[in-house]
């Protein structure tokens, strides 16, 4: 299956979560994919993720996902997304 992957950096952001307040690198990451389901076109993930590296981890990450129905082109369909947040780290 065709996989074409995007990564960019977005640069310096100070970002709270549960865990506290970090300065992290906000990283977006674009896929575009050719579904197993031949129904399914125009298949994109988005990913956002803040890198902190005061303490070498994750903070935030932020992903969702769509696609379009065969002969349907113009309605995308929502799935699999999610937030996390760090809530506490040693």
């Amino acid at each position: 299956m065709n996989w074409q992957e995007y990564m960019s950096v977005q640069g310096w952001e100070k970002i709270t979560v549960p865990a506290g307040e970090f300065v992290a690198l906000r990283f977006q990451t674009l896929i575009n994919y050719e579904s197993e389901d031949p129904n399914k076109v125009e298949c994109i993930r988005k990913e956002t993720a803040w890198f902190a590296p005061q303490i070498g981890r994750w903070v935030a990450r932020e992903a969702s996902g769509s696609y379009q129905i065969q002969g349907q082109i113009g309605v995308a369909i929502l799935e699999g997304s999610y937030q996390w947040q760090l809530s506490s780290y040693k």
